[in-house]
């Protein structure tokens, strides 16, 4: 747990921490452009309950990065140019592979399987998960989710890009040297990262765009069900490492909304434990 901990202690922090602090990215038009071109019609369908197993769109959209517009997009692109896969039904998930030049996009795999299977039988789906259990699924395939997945991996890819290949070269220590604290940072553990809690605060960030209105309303529990990848971290790192190191995390998350202006005015103190192990939320 030690290393876990370092981790976030001011002698691990580098040049590249307070570059972390500085700013988010705008990404607001390229991820429109994204979600619009690929993923909005069938969200739509999918709230409608209009989506059936042999309607779903296994075909691949793969989107240049050369065709986005905001300006750290584009000066990313000059950089770094990726491929940008999109597919609507994909069980491998969404991601940033700095090595091949790609980005992955995908919507949730087991929310998705789970209502296609069931022919949306609602009944049949509260009975087999619970209504606590259902909307967390429903919050998988929504327009704020969907945004932010893309904002998200896109803020890999553009700080990757603008902050001299940090990604590319923690994958590139990981296979110089055969260390296991390492490789967990590279691949299992990898939450853990600044970068990869910058990646979680552009999700945010998104996330505040789409609920504007509502947001002050929201407590710090509600984010993790709006955003549940989130959620899902935070179960990981609690399951594996404790209450300590969940909320050393937590600590730093809640310093980045705080320091990017997302924290809403009632935003204040640590996850309920409980919403993580009973699955339950306000909303």
């Amino acid at each position: 747990m030690e290393i876990y901990k370092s981790l976030f202690l001011k002698e691990r922090q580098t040049d590249y921490m307070s570059i972390l602090l500085e700013k988010t990215f705008d990404l607001d038009k390229d991820v429109d452009y994204i979600y619009k071109k690929v993923f909005k019609e069938f969200v739509e369908n999918f709230i409608q309950k209009k989506i059936t197993f042999h309607k779903v769109k296994n075909n691949e959209i793969i989107i240049k990065s050369n065709e986005l517009k905001n300006e750290d997009s584009i000066k990313a692109n000059n950089i770094n140019p990726v491929d940008i896969h999109c597919k609507i039904f994909d069980e491998s998930g969404s991601f940033y592979q700095p090595l091949k030049s790609k980005i992955n996009i995908a919507l949730g795999f087991y929310a998705l399987q789970v209502y296609i299977d069931l022919n949306f039988n609602i009944e049949v789906l509260e009975k087999q998960f619970g209504k606590n259990t259902l909307k967390q699924l429903e919050n998988e395939i929504t327009e704020h989710k969907v945004k932010s997945t893309i904002y998200h991996e896109l803020s890999h890819w553009v700080s990757d890009s603008l902050h001299n290949r940090h990604a590319k070269n923690l994958i590139d220590l990981v296979k110089k040297y055969n260390n296991p604290e390492l490789k967990l940072l590279g691949q299992k553990d990898v939450d853990l990262t600044y970068f990869e809690i910058d990646a979680q605060i552009h999700a945010i960030k998104n996330l505040k765009n789409n609920k504007k209105k509502e947001w002050d309303k929201l407590i710090f529990d509600d984010i993790f069900f709006l955003y549940p990848s989130l959620r899902t971290i935070a179960q990981e790192v609690h399951e594996k490492f404790g209450k300590e190191v969940l909320e050393i995390w937590e600590k730093n998350l809640l310093k980045r909304m705080n320091h990017e202006g997302l924290l809403g005015k009632n935003m204040k103190g640590f996850i309920d434990l409980n919403i993580l192990k009973e699955n339950i939320g306000r909303i």
